[in-house]
């Protein structure tokens, strides 16, 4: 049975030089359009609330609030349409998920921040993609590098919108689209997850999934991280060390996010109904007995946890399994008495 699902692919885009200007501009207005609409918002709350009305964050004002910044600030007009729009929609909906989901008060965009991104509509013929090119509104065709899996995928798939973004140096453009996946056979096994220190996830079975080691990467990010301290800013010589220092912090990254891909795929592939502890790891990291371990251990971040289940989720979705999560107060199970013979199984997943 085949079921229809969004997909995001990534592709490294390899812009020219005069690209990078234009991508610069589209992200640098996004920026702006956040900072802009969420500031006046703010300003026209108190407003209307100190004589006495409320001002919804409906998708109408601050549409409307868009309209007037254009009016205001010119240079909007020469940026992509569709990715400004994009911004107040995705503003509406961290409003949305602050009021109904208990999330964070949307927060202002920072220039400093290491990623930047904008995102363009599909509509009519703005995003068309080849086989080696990706034509975006206002960029024209630019060339991209990814799998030939992924090229299959985007020839033969639905394009719904494209997520440009700048990441420690390099840009990628995410594209998502609608495709199709075959379900998965039933297994009739249930699973119960549990994330750990010394290893990174212990499951109810008693197999144990070892924390990968990034202990050369480490190494290699605090050497020149060293060495940029010591040369003059936006020198050349500090330009080439920049470098080097994003592609080890990019290595890593990469590293990481596919431990959590082997571990989700490994698991949605063999369990039908999967239980998984809600670790609440930014409230770990304030506990001062708890955050010096946690910084040892790489794949603990903050919202670490929060990415393996948000991965969980989606290939739960794509594949038609089950997936609960279960409150660390709400816990039942003790994994210690799965163990076979007094010891765990261990598993050391592929890491590519």
């Amino acid at each position: 049975m085949s079921l229809v699902v969004n997909k995001g692919l990534k592709l490294e885009l390899l812009p020219s030089e005069s690209m990078l200007h234009v991508l610069e501009q589209n992200i640098g207005n996004a920026r702006f359009v956040w900072n802009n609409i969420l500031e006046r918002y703010l300003d026209l709350y108190k407003l209307f609330k100190f004589h006495g009305y409320t001002l919804s964050p409906t998708i109408n004002n601050l549409n409307a609030i868009l309209k007037m910044l254009k009016q205001e600030n010119s240079f909007l007009y020469d940026g992509e349409s569709t990715s400004q729009q994009q911004v107040f929609q995705d503003l509406n909906k961290a409003f949305t998920k602050f009021f109904k989901e208990g999330y964070g008060f949307p927060k202002f965009k920072s220039k400093k921040n290491p990623k930047q991104s904008f995102r363009i509509q599909k509509n009519a013929n703005n995003i068309r993609i080849t086989n080696r090119r990706i034509r975006l509104a206002k960029l024209g065709y630019v060339h991209y590098h990814t799998s030939s899996k992924y090229k299959k995928l985007l020839k033969n798939s639905k394009i719904n919108n494209v997520t440009v973004k700048r990441e420690n140096g390099k840009y990628y453009a995410i594209v998502n689209i609608t495709t199709t996946v075959e379900e998965l056979e039933k297994t009739n096994m249930n699973v119960g997850i549990d994330l750990g220190l010394k290893n990174l996830a212990t499951l109810s079975n008693g197999q144990v999934i070892v924390n990968i080691d990034l202990t050369h990467e480490d190494k290699m990010i605090r050497k020149y991280q060293r060495k940029l301290n010591r040369q003059k800013y936006m020198s050349n010589n500090y330009k080439k060390t920049l470098q080097k220092y994003y592609k080890w912090l990019n290595r890593k990254n990469n590293k990481i996010q596919n431990a959590y891909h082997q571990l989700s795929k490994h698991i949605v592939k063999n369990y039908d109904i999967i239980a998984m502890e809600d670790l609440n790891i930014k409230g770990m990291f304030k506990n001062k007995r708890w955050a010096p371990k946690l910084q040892k251990i790489s794949l603990y971040k903050p919202h670490a946890n929060d990415k393996i289940q948000i991965q969980m989720v989606r290939k739960n979705i794509h594949t038609n399994q089950s997936f609960l999560s279960i409150q660390p107060n709400m816990q039942r199970m003790r994994i210690s008495k799965t163990r076979t013979n007094n010891r765990y199984t261990r598993m050391d997943l592929p890491i590519m």
